[in-house]
């Protein structure tokens, strides 16, 4: 699952909280406060301008320290979800066997106003007895996927890397045949 917009929308002050929690020299805290307080925007369509306003979300796109302060603000999902959880970048993945539906419950997302992006949030069940129970994330059902690929790599719900290897030999093929 991803969040939505997670660069654009995390609020300054909540990640303010955090920057300060972890224990920075206040200097270094300070920087960052100044550098994401005070910034304007605006809107440009064609030769029409919108009015400038304050901006209280996110960090300006592309900079280094935006990387490390979405991480910052996410370093704490895992002690609020109760499921193995790996993260790459804004990519995060849940793991965990479910006995009943309360186990997939967390409150960590609307905590600290995060937005899962629900199109991107897909089931992959895994094993043989897996009851394929729905899962809803606010008022969205997720779907189903029956095969993801996760750093480049090809699975199923079986764990099976078949499809990685139909889809390697394929890739071969056509680079054979553009050599002929």
């Amino acid at each position: 699952m991803g969040f939505t917009k997670a660069s654009d929308t995390f609020p300054h002050i909540f990640l303010i909280g955090k920057v300060r929690s972890i224990g920075l020299e206040s200097i270094v805290c300070n920087w960052i406060e100044n550098w994401l307080k005070d910034r304007v925007h605006r809107v440009v369509v064609n030769d029409f301008y919108s009015e400038w306003s304050g901006v209280i979300s996110g960090v300006p796109q592309g900079s280094v320290l935006g990387t490390l302060l979405f991480n910052l603000l996410i370093n704490d999902i895992d002690g609020r979800i109760n499921s193995t959880i790996s993260i790459f970048r804004d990519d995060t993945k849940l793991f965990s066997t479910v006995q009943a539906m309360e186990d997939v419950h967390s409150d960590w997302a609307s905590t600290w106003q995060m937005r899962f992006n629900v199109d991107k949030c897909k089931v992959l069940h895994l094993g043989s007895n897996n009851l394929h129970a729905l899962y809803v994330l606010g008022d969205v059902t997720l779907g189903v996927s029956l095969i993801k690929k996760d750093l480049g790599v090809l699975v199923d719900g079986r764990l099976n890397y078949s499809m990685q290897c139909q889809s390697a030999a394929s890739k071969a093929t056509r680079l054979l045949s553009g050599i002929q």
